[in-house]
Order: C-alpha cells, then sequence, then structure tokens
C-alpha cells in the first residue's frame, strides 16, 4: 500500500459573513503534500492562497469566519480540532513562514528570546539548552556571528537576516510540515537564492513537507516538485511542475506564462498581460470565474468546469485539447 500524504486537503472551503453576505475565500480546494516534497502554490493577489495556508494551522480566527471540508495532517483531522490541541500542533508538528517578518516577530523582545521561546514551549530543554540550540539554527540559516545576534531586536537586523531568524524559529522544532506565505517578496536575488537553498536542504535532510505560495514562477520551477495554480479562490490548474510549464493547458496558467519574459528566442517588444481584473469575492459566480477575462471562452464557459484529469495535470477548462496544444509552451522556465 502506497504511504498517506503528509498533508491531506479536500474540499477545503472558507467564506466570510459580511453585510453584503457570504463572501467566498476559497472553494473546494484539494491538495496533497508528501513528505520530502514541495508543492508550490501560485496565482494573483487575491486569489486565496494566503486563506488557504491559515486555514491548515487553523490561524482564521475571525469569528465571521465558516470553514468547511478536511485538513489531515499526518492521519490526523486539523478542521474542527479545539485550539488547545492546535496550539501543540503548531510550531512542533507544523510551522508557519509569513510574508513580512517584521510584523511576524515580537518588537519588544530580542530574536533569541523569541526562538527560545518556542523551543522550550515544545520540548523539555533548558533555557541554557534552548538558547545554545537557537544559535545553532542561527548559524545553520546562514547568520553571520550568530552568538550575537541572538541577543539583537528585529529592528536591528536586515529584512534577509529577519526572515532567516522566522525561518530559524518555523524549524526549531523540526517539523514535518512547513507553510511558507512568499517567504522571498521582498528581498534581493542574492538572499533569495540562500533561503531557497536552505527550504530545499531542510526539506532533503528533514523529510520536512513545504506548501510554497509565490507569485514567482521562475522560483516554483527552481524549488518546487508539484504546482497549483489558484484563481478566485479555486485551483483551476495542478500537476507536477515540469509537465505544467512543459504545456499549461489551462488559459489563465498560459496567460501567467505570457506575462513574463522568455529566458530563450526572440525578446518580444512588449508583454502580454492578462486584461481586466479579478471577480469580486461578494459576487455570485454561476460558470468559469476566468470567462470575462479569457480570449478562448465560449459558451460551455456559462456551466463551472470542474477539475478534471488530463494528461499528467488536473485542469478545470471546458476547451477541447487541440486548442490548449496552441498554448505557449514554457519548458525553458522550468530548466
Amino acid at each position: 500500500m502506497p504511504a498517506e500524504p503528509l498533508l491531506q486537503i479536500r474540499d477545503l472551503s472558507v467564506a466570510f459573513r459580511t453585510e453584503r453576505g457570504l463572501v467566498q475565500a476559497v472553494e473546494g480546494v484539494s491538495l496533497e503534500v508528501e513528505a520530502g516534497r514541495v508543492l508550490g502554490l501560485v496565482g494573483e493577489s487575491g486569489s486565496g492562497k494566503t486563506q488557504t495556508l491559515l486555514s491548515i494551522l487553523g490561524l482564521i480566527l475571525d469569528p465571521n469566519a465558516v470553514l468547511s471540508g478536511s485538513v489531515r495532517l499526518d492521519g490526523e483531522e486539523l478542521v474542527g480540532m479545539p485550539n488547545r490541541r492546535l496550539r501543540r500542533i503548531r510550531g512542533a508538528k507544523a510551522a508557519m513562514i509569513f510574508q513580512d517578518p517584521m510584523t511576524a516577530l515580537t518588537p519588544v523582545h530580542t530574536v533569541g528570546w523569541q526562538i527560545v521561546e518556542q523551543i522550550r514551549a515544545h520540548s523539555s530543554l533548558s533555557n541554557r539548552a534552548a538558547r545554545d540550540k537557537a544559535v545553532a539554527l542561527l548559524a545553520e540559516c546562514g547568520i553571520p556571528d550568530p552568538a550575537r545576534v541572538v541577543e539583537r531586536y528585529p529592528h536591528e537586523l536586515s529584512g534577509g537576516m529577519r526572515q532567516r531568524v522566522v525561518i530559524a524559529m518555523a524549524v526549531s522544532c523540526e517539523p514535518k510540515l512547513i507553510v511558507a506565505d512568499e517567504p522571498t517578496t521582498a528581498l534581493d536575488v542574492t538572499v533569495q537564492a540562500q533561503i531557497l537553498a536552505l527550504l530545499d536542504r531542510l526539506r532533503r535532510d528533514h523529510g520536512t513537507g513545504i506548501v510554497f505560495v509565490t507569485h514567482d514562477l521562475g522560483v516554483v520551477s527552481e524549488i518546487a516538485d508539484t504546482v497549483a495554480v489558484m484563481y478566485a479562490g479555486r485551483i483551476v490548474e495542478s500537476g507536477p511542475v515540469q509537465a505544467l510549464f512543459a504545456a499549461p493547458r489551462h488559459p489563465y496558467t498560459h496567460g501567467l506564462f505570457n506575462s513574463i519574459p522568455p529566458l530563450r528566442g526572440p525578446r518580444p517588444a512588449r508583454l502580454t498581460g492578462i486584461p481586466g481584473l479579478p471577480p469580486s469575492r461578494g459576487a455570485p459566480e454561476t460558470g468559469c470565474a476566468f470567462a470575462p477575462r479569457c480570449a478562448y471562452a465560449f459558451a460551455p464557459c456559462a456551466a463551472r468546469p470542474p477539475l478534471a484529469p488530463e494528461g499528467a495535470q488536473r485542469v478545470a477548462c471546458f476547451l477541447p485539447g487541440e486548442t490548449k496544444q496552441g498554448f505557449r509552451r514554457a519548458g525553458d522556465l522550468a530548466a
């Protein structure tokens, strides 16, 4: 029997009660992550990526939130789990790297104190042993002179160093799963490459499963094993990164690839953007959410397409196969 995936998400939906009615942020999302593998989650801002990540760890605390579906981590159901039990899982079994390390860290405590606090909350180590481990973690994350850095406050560190501190905190208890919300945003390319190398080493050395949210398709091709493309709260295409990059099958994925410069061939005079804007999440939807922006929309798009197998991928689109075969190939990005 094949081993059960480390993370299994089935038909996850997140909605919020508002004065205008129920706003659906995430709808019918199903994903899997195996131990030691990386899932890249991509899409425009507002597509539901961050809400999906927060749902995994039970971090949507808004009383107006309505959550349904299943999230199983290492065989244990997290949806509906009491918050007291979830607090024991967060940090120890699953950890999150937030997008902005400055707001993820407490400004009134040193970074060492914050790492030590998490270690001691989930282990029986003494304060001294936990501090020694914090220094070792900072060194492993590539921070020079970690014995001095543990005594510094977040505002005394650069953005790249703060992000490394957040990563050190996330891996301090050797969790089985890390969910990373755009951890390389606003970092220069050198620091970005170092952080990607660090995460890759963690998944290889410790078998950590990673869900990696980003807007950067180049980063996805570098670190991910599988990729899922989100639009308007739903998965519109998913599959192995090499297959999806070589032959995208959804018009939205096709549009994302067209909006970045090619690495090979003639340089285009102008990049092709996706026209229009994502739909308002408060408006009711009856058909394909991408149809108003899609150059290939036709009559069947008035119905909502299911996410169905198509070759190595799963695609939510009614277009015939011959039309999808004409989409721009992006295999050079996956090289």
